[in-house]
C-alpha cells in the first residue's frame, strides 16, 4: 500500500498587502512511498571478484564482495563456494569487513583438495545482511562472480631424450625434457650432470 509521511517545511514569503515583508510561513509537505517502503533502496551485490592470482595452489583464497551500499550482518554462512572439476571440500573460513568502506568485504575460502575451479556465490535468502541506514534486507543473491583455477598437482618430468647424435665427439650435446603440463621457471640450476667416465662437463 501507500504510506504518507508528513513533513513540515518553511518558506520565506511576502505579505501580498505589503504589511509584513519577508516573514516565514509553514507548509505541509506530503512524502509518499510505495508498498510500505521508507523510500530508501534495498542493498544489492554488485560483484564478487578474485583478490589474488589465478591459477593458484594456495590453501586459502580470498574473494572481494562489493555491495551497492554499506551493509552489516555479513558472515560466513551467507556464502557458498561452488566447485567444479576435481575440487572437493572447499569451505568459507571467515569474512573480514573493509576498514574504510562498509560496502566491501573480503571472504576467505579454504580450497579443499584436488584440481579444478572455485567461485563464490552469495546466498539468495536467509542471509541476515541488511543496510546500515534503515535495515533493508539484501535483495537476492549473486551467482556470476569470478573463479579461481585451483592447481595443486605438481608437474611431472618425463625421461630425457638425447637429441644429438650418439656416439659423438661434439663439444656440446643436447637433451630434451618434456613435462606432463605447461611449466615456467626452468633454468640450468634445475638439473644435475651425472658423469660416467667424463670429467669437466657442465650445463650451459
Amino acid at each position: 500500500g501507500i504510506k504518507v509521511r508528513r513533513v513540515m517545511g518553511f518558506e520565506r514569503t511576502s505579505d501580498p498587502d505589503g504589511g509584513m515583508v519577508g516573514y516565514w510561513s509553514a507548509r505541509l509537505v506530503a512524502a509518499y512511498s510505495m508498498d510500505g517502503a521508507t523510500g530508501s533502496t534495498v542493498p544489492l551485490v554488485y560483484s564478487v571478484t578474485r583478490a589474488g592470482p589465478s591459477p593458484t595452489n594456495n590453501t586459502i583464497v580470498n574473494f572481494t564482495v562489493q555491495f551497492s551500499e554499506a551493509v552489516t550482518g555479513v558472515n560466513s554462512t551467507d556464502f557458498t563456494p561452488v566447485m567444479t572439476g576435481a575440487v572437493a571440500g572447499a569451505n568459507v573460513t571467515g569474512v573480514t569487513p573493509d576498514s574504510l568502506d562498509a560496502s566491501l568485504y573480503t571472504v576467505h575460502v579454504n580450497t579443499g583438495a584436488g584440481d579444478g575451479n572455485i567461485k563464490l556465490d552469495v546466498n539468495s535468502s536467509n542471509t541476515g545482511i541488511v543496510d546500515t541506514n534503515e535495515n533493508q534486507p539484501l535483495n537476492g543473491g549473486f551467482t556470476t562472480g569470478e573463479s579461481y583455477i585451483i592447481d595443486k598437482t605438481p608437474p611431472t618430468p618425463n625421461p630425457f631424450t638425447l637429441t644429438s647424435p650418439n656416439p659423438t665427439n661434439a663439444t656440446n650435446v643436447n637433451f630434451t625434457i618434456d613435462f606432463n603440463e605447461s611449466v615456467t621457471g626452468v633454468d640450468i640450476n634445475d638439473f644435475d650432470l651425472v658423469d660416467m667416465g667424463v670429467s669437466g662437463a657442465s650445463i650451459t
